[in-house]
């Protein structure tokens, strides 16, 4: 097997990678779409690709205002699918989680989002697709789920994300998170077991992300919170959950509000909650 090629299962949910994507599963330069926190509204987890008309580097594609056309994609690194046992091929669904606008710019009519498959001669078979005026909703992220067909078998596969648009700055947003590829897999495979973060952490001061030590010690008290993160359950079923709050840096933990608590009661399946640290000392 070609070192470069990837195996099943390929998952990313693009949590531990601000800006470019994991260099071991995707492709990457200019046209790559960026991985940012923020841009999505209550996402399955805490980053998500993001689709505009700015490359990777925060440039235009065109200058031209009304310039309309192929923008940021996002390209898989190869995938060797003969590595699938024959008893299991049947088996092999992709899924993934979309957003018209977020908190971007609102795509329209022409503009669109596709998902395309590479084919054993080499080329992009468009497999889904959505434009801006058939889903209304701006703030909700709706869950695709397709089968991978045995014609798509090939040591070279690769799948792709594609946009279009307006090319003349961040226009037009689409947002994917939580894309997946296995076997043992149907087209109900919609839920998983994974309770995930879907923010950062809140800063653990009261007014500020930051400030000057000498401003913060002369009232420690009344600028010191508590610390917050949102989390969905992305399963069924209630799920436990245990976390932990701290507040450290690479040295040194100054302090921990929080020790393997336990969020009661259990969230319940598909369900969002925020989790409040106790008092910071």
């Amino acid at each position: 097997v070609d070192s470069s090629q990837l195996e099943l299962p390929f998952w990313d949910d693009f949590s531990t990678v601000i800006q470019m994507p994991d260099t071991g599963k995707w492709m990457q330069g200019q046209g790559t779409a960026v991985i940012a926190p923020g841009i999505g509204i209550d996402p399955p987890t805490v980053n998500v690709a993001v689709f505009d008309g700015w490359n990777n580097m925060g440039v235009p594609y065109r200058a031209d205002e009304l310039a309309f056309g192929a923008r940021d994609s996002l390209v898989s690194k190869i995938i060797d699918q003969d590595q699938v046992v024959a008893g299991k091929r049947e088996t092999v669904y992709f899924s993934f989680f979309w957003q018209k606008e977020g908190n971007g710019e609102q795509p329209d009519e022409p503009d669109s989002l596709a998902l395309l498959f590479m084919n054993k001669d080499k080329k992009w078979v468009r497999i889904w697709s959505v434009s801006g005026a058939e889903v209304q909703e701006t703030d909700r992220f709706f869950q695709e789920i397709f089968h991978v067909d045995t014609a798509y078998f090939d040591p070279y596969f690769q799948f792709r994300f594609q946009s279009y648009g307006r090319l003349s700055g961040g226009f037009d947003s689409w947002n994917v998170d939580y894309v997946f590829m296995n076997y043992d897999r149907n087209e109900n495979d919609l839920a998983y077991p994974d309770r995930a973060l879907t923010s950062t952490p809140s800063s653990f001061l009261n007014n500020y992300a930051a400030m000057p030590y000498d401003h913060f010690i002369m009232d420690v008290a009344s600028n010191l919170s508590t610390v917050q993160v949102d989390f969905y359950n992305m399963d069924s079923q209630v799920q436990p959950i245990e976390y932990s709050t701290l507040i450290r840096d690479t040295l040194k933990i100054y302090d921990q509000m929080d020790d393997l608590s336990v969020l009661d009661p259990n969230p319940g399946g598909f369900e969002r909650r925020t989790i409040v640290s106790n008092p910071v000392d």
